[in-house]
Formats: C-alpha cells, structure tokens, sequence
C-alpha cells in the first residue's frame, strides 16, 4: 500500500523501517529530541497523532470563540466559514507538517533549514513561544476563574497564590517527561473531555426544550448582525485566528509522523475538531444552555429578568468555565478542569521547544528542556499578572497575521525556492535575511491593512505576500549567502 511518500520525493531514511525499540533513558525522555531529528523508532501513526492535534483545539477559549461565531453569525453562516476554515486548516497544517516530517525537527528548528538561518529561526521561536506563552496564560486565567466560580471564592493574594500555584506545578509534571507523556494524557483527557461535551451539551438542550433542528438553524442573537457577507467574514476572521497557531503547533507532532499520510490525518481531524465541530458544540451548548444560565443569574440577582439571555450570552464568552458549571455544576467543572489540563500540557511541551530553539539558536547554548518548561510557566504567570485576557482580541487578531506570515516563508522556501530538495544538515545560514525581511513587512503590512479594514482577512495577505515576496527576494536581491556567512548547523540524529 502506498504511503503517499512518493508525491512529496521523500528520501527513503525518513521512512519508519522495522525495529525493536531500545529503552530510552530518563534523560532521552526529558529532552524528547528537542535539538535533533526524531529517530525512526519513535515515528507515531496519524491516529496517534491526532490525539495531540485534537486535544490542542478544544480549550475553553476556543469553545467560547465558536459561541462567538454563532452568536454574532447564527448557524448556518457559521458551519459554512468553519468548514471553509477546516480546508483552508488542513492544507496549512499539511504543508508545514510534512516539512517537520521530512526533516524529523521541531516547527522552530526547522527554521534553521528553510527560511531563517540558524540565528534567523530565534525569530519563529519568539512567534511560537509568543503564541504558545499566551495561550498558557489566557488558559490558566480562564481556568483559574472557573475555579473560584466553582467554589466561591475571593479575589485574594493567597487564593492567587495557591491555585496558580498547584497549576503551573501540575502542568510541569506532566509536560517533563516528552511526547510520549504527553500523547497518553491527551488522549486520556480528550476521551473524557469528549464525553462530558457530550452529556454537558443534552442537558443544556433538554433542560431548555429547545429541538435540536431550531438550535443548528438558529440565526445571530444580536441585533443588526449585517449582511450575509459581514457575517461571514466576521465568522471567517474570528475562526482563523487560532488556523496559523494550530497549523504550527500540529506540524510540531508531525515530526513523529511515519508518513506525509499520517501528517495529513493528524492536520484534517486537529482542523475538523477546531472549526466544524466546537461550532456544532457551540450551537447546541449555548442557544440552549443560555435558557438555563439566564435563568440561573436572575435567581443570583446577577441579571434582570429582562436581560437574563444576553447576560447568558455575554457570560459565554467572558467565563465559559462558568457557563459550563451553571449548567451542571459537578460536570462543568471536571469539563473545564479536563480540557484545559489536555491543552495546557500541549501550551507548555510546545513552548519549551520554542525557548530551547531561541537560546541554542540566539546565543548557542543549550539548556535544559526542563529549564525551559520551567521558564515557559514563569513568563506566563507574568502574561497574567499583566492581564493578558483584557486584550484578548488584540492579541488573536496579531497572532493570526504573524503565523501565517511565517509560515508562508517557510512554505515557500521548502516547496518554491528549493523545489522539495532538502537543506544541508552540516551547514547553513546563519541568518537568511530574505525570510527575516519577509516575515517582518508581510507582518507590518497586513496588520496594517486589516486595522484600517482596507483587507480586513489580515490572515491571507500576509500569507500571500509572505509566498509571494520571499522568492521574489531569494532570488534577485538577496539570494543565499547575502550578508551573512554558513555555519554548523547544531543538530544530531543525521539526516
């Protein structure tokens, strides 16, 4: 049976050959390959994968962004710009995942090879430690709030202290030991996760006797929603905010894949769950479960009667933990407590890749991977402490334009400039200015355009003028060996 290797020209050395895998020390397990090629006999099926990929896209914040969708959309504009982004999604992460796959490396090391230099990809790690970091904070908030919601408890330093303490201790434990911990508890936690969704989702629809045929045709529950059109660019734009940041964080987990094959399984299920499915979820769970949480906050004195379905509605997107628990409160809570524990160990595993690539590639030392874990929950403790949740919206809306500007230079330079021929593992660039200068005006650009809303879809044009202009570059003003010498590339496991 064919493998899909031969339409990318894979060599046959990145193929998984038969074996009897050796027992990797405690050690091995602890830097989980985090600066060479992963070996063979660690290469993972896409089904394996996509337990990763999957648990990475259904956190708390992306159930309340697909209640966004549909809230300011309705329904049926909603699944149609989910399932627009789930293509858009797949393809993504397949392009830049079957590059990690080829090369058996991290999304930031690869870098190295193609698009940045050695020195150039601390540029995608800070993109990527950006983007993992803040998704760790905002996370940790939202659970944090459920937590109190949950137990009714003050706003106090000690509370502070003690729940993001216990936290960010549990999120170290389970991220330390590299992929193979981490597949395990996502898997395990996304079956529950899974099933609570589930249950949580009939109770919502049978305690407000809402069909379930009213509550996937419902339309936007605000008034003067616009257009056909407006909807669905507002559904557009909201759902790819986090299409850059999955294709990266999947093409991390590919890494392990055996095949381009089992690449595209993991990227097509990661962006089914992220979009069609947490809409669906949306649906259901938020037109229904709003009946019960507006009756709830009337009983509380938290909203007027009047008012209990916008309440409901705004509560959903500011404290979806506590929407969950308003619900059913044992329930909810252990979902809450349940996705964001699977997600959050992915935040942490990715950014610890991310720091380890930033300092080996800035200043060429190479730290722990458990220092780096370390640091990872330090400076996301501080993104709380600045309260990163209030500018939320701000910071989806940058996150979706620099990852998708990175990845198009990656993408290029991989599938344009070099034409699928692998880089030289000995040596290479120390900085590849084209990219750097690419990622840097295709970022400026089109945040730019999208806040004036001249191109409000910030997303496609950097990704357009990032593949555009990096081999328009490469190849005319700044070909290889521009301004910068070839050095030691820094990466074992061969190629």
């Amino acid at each position: 049976m064919s493998t899909g290797d031969e339409l990318f020209d894979v060599p046959s050395s990145t193929k998984t050959a038969d074996f009897e895998p050796a027992t990797p020390s405690v050690k091995d397990l602890m830097e989980d390959n985090v600066l060479q090629r992963v070996p063979d006999d660690q290469r993972r099926s896409g089904w394996s994968l996509s337990l990763n990929s999957m648990s990475a896209v259904t956190p708390l914040i992306c159930i309340a962004i697909a209640g966004l969708v549909i809230i300011q959309a309705g329904f049926l504009v909603g699944i149609v710009a989910a399932v627009l982004i789930t293509i858009f999604g797949t393809a993504l992460a397949w392009l830049v995942g079957h590059v990690t796959y080829t090369e058996g490396v991290s999304n930031t090391v690869v870098t190295r090879l193609y698009g940045l230099g050695i020195r150039g990809s601390s540029l995608a790690s800070a993109i990527f430690g950006f983007m993992a970091i803040g998704f760790l904070a905002i996370e940790n908030v939202l659970l944090y709030n459920a937590i109190r919601f949950m137990f009714d408890l003050p706003q106090t330093w000690v509370a502070d202290l003690v729940i993001y303490g216990i936290l960010t201790v549990f999120w170290i434990a389970l991220t330390t030991f590299g992929m193979s911990l981490v597949t395990k508890t996502s898997g395990t936690l996304l079956a529950v996760s899974a099933l609570l969704m589930v249950v949580l989702t009939a109770i919502a629809m049978v305690g407000s006797g809402m069909p379930i045929g009213t509550a996937l045709s419902h339309g936007p529950l605000v008034a003067d929603a616009g257009s056909v059109w407006e909807r669905l660019q507002f559904a557009l734009v909201t759902l790819v905010a986090s299409t850059g940041s999955f294709a990266l964080t999947s093409a991390d987990y590919a890494r392990y894949a055996r095949s381009t094959r089992d690449v595209g399984i993991s990227a097509f299920l990661g962006a089914l769950v992220l979009n069609v499915g947490l809409v669906i979820v949306a649906s259901l769970l938020f037109y229904g479960g709003s009946v019960l949480v507006g009756q709830r906050l009337v009983e509380d004195g938290l909203a007027a009667p009047g008012d209990a379905a916008n309440a409901a509605l705004q509560l959903s997107s500011h404290n979806a933990g506590a929407f969950l628990i308003i619900v059913s409160p044992v329930l909810g809570f252990i979902l809450a407590c349940a996705v964001q524990a699977k997600t959050q160990v992915l935040n942490v595993y990715g950014a610890s890749l991310a720091l380890t690539n930033f300092a080996d590639g800035l200043f060429r030392r190479r730290p722990s991977r458990l220092i780096m874990i370390l640091a990872a929950n330090a400076v996301g403790l501080v993104f709380v402490a600045g309260g990163i949740l209030d500018l939320l919206n701000a910071w989806l809306a940058v996150l979706g334009v620099i990852t998708t500007a990175l990845i198009g230079v990656l993408v290029s330079d991989f599938y344009i400039v070099r034409r699928r021929q692998r880089s030289d593992h000995a040596a290479c660039e120390v900085v590849n200015w084209a990219g750097v200068l690419t990622v840097v005006l295709s970022l400026a650009v089109a945040e730019t355009l999208q806040v004036l809303q001249v191109l409000p879809l910030g997303f496609l044009t950097s990704l357009v003028i990032s593949a555009v202009l990096y081999p328009l570059l490469r190849r005319t003003l700044l070909p290889a060996g521009t301004w910068t010498r070839r050095e030691p590339v820094g990466l074992g496991g061969g190629q």
